[in-house]
């Protein structure tokens, strides 16, 4: 059976290129599985039990532990343990800005996975290519995220535009749904959702997630984090109000 086109996970070339070939069939198809239920489903890490993973591959309990092994070793994963608790994955992602030594070649980490897109190479490619006006959106909500997202990180870096055109809808929708829960309009609510979504990605724990660009989809991967920020900060201001600052 055919495979459809959409609902991809992404793989890093990293990984395909330069880790694939010395890795065990197993601790590639490992890999694939973590992936899946991490990036797949847009979260950093993802408590996975040895169930599932030998679900997803087709693997022994004991092939299973021996890839889990084989990825550690090779500073592709990392996993908290803890007793009687599911072990937690993470794809371990490391942000690396590469320096050309004076030989002209590029320098290599020698573990782990790294962006091919960081905060500086962007930086270097705006400066290169002015970015385009990006066509408005018909919804006023949507236009309002492009507008100021767009201020943030040019369009072309988001990666696939006509997905990322669907989400600003979705976000657009959801604005309107918190709208009408807490009375506030929807052109106070959209800075403040991309206020708070930045302040989250500062207090990120992996570099990974803090030079992530800021995105629609990021957005709304961490939507319940934000609107839960969102309720707290609402909360401190009533708070203040009551006491009288």
């Amino acid at each position: 059976m055919a495979l459809p086109k959409i609902s991809h996970t992404q793989i890093s070339n990293e990984f395909i290129e330069n880790h694939m070939p010395h890795l065990n069939g197993g601790a590639v198809k490992l890999f694939l599985a973590i992936a899946r239920k991490t990036i797949g489903w847009h979260k950093e890490t993802d408590a996975i039990c040895y169930e599932q993973l030998m679900e997803l591959t087709g693997m022994s309990r004991q092939s299973v532990s021996n890839a889990v092994k084989e990825l550690e070793e090779r500073g592709l994963i990392k996993t908290v343990k803890a007793v009687k608790k599911t072990t937690v994955y993470e794809i371990d992602y490391e942000v690396v800005v590469q320096k050309v030594d004076q030989s002209g070649l590029k320098s290599r980490p020698p573990s782990g996975l790294k962006s091919r897109r960081t905060k500086e190479t962007a930086k270097e490619t705006i400066q290169k290519k002015p970015s385009a006006t990006p066509s408005p959106m018909k919804d006023p909500d949507a236009n309002s995220f492009q507008e100021m997202l767009t201020e943030e990180v040019p369009m072309e870096a988001w990666g696939s535009i006509p997905k990322e055109r669907k989400n600003l809808n979705t976000l657009a929708a959801n604005t309107r749904g918190l709208s009408i829960v807490t009375g506030v309009s929807s052109a106070e609510l959209i800075p403040a959702i991309v206020t708070e979504y930045k302040k989250l990605k500062k207090m990120g724990k992996t570099d990974y997630w803090k030079s992530a660009p800021l995105t629609p989809s990021g957005i709304l991967s961490r939507w319940d984090v934000v609107v839960e920020g969102l309720r707290k900060s609402h909360d401190k201001v009533r708070a203040y109000e009551q006491l009288g600052f």
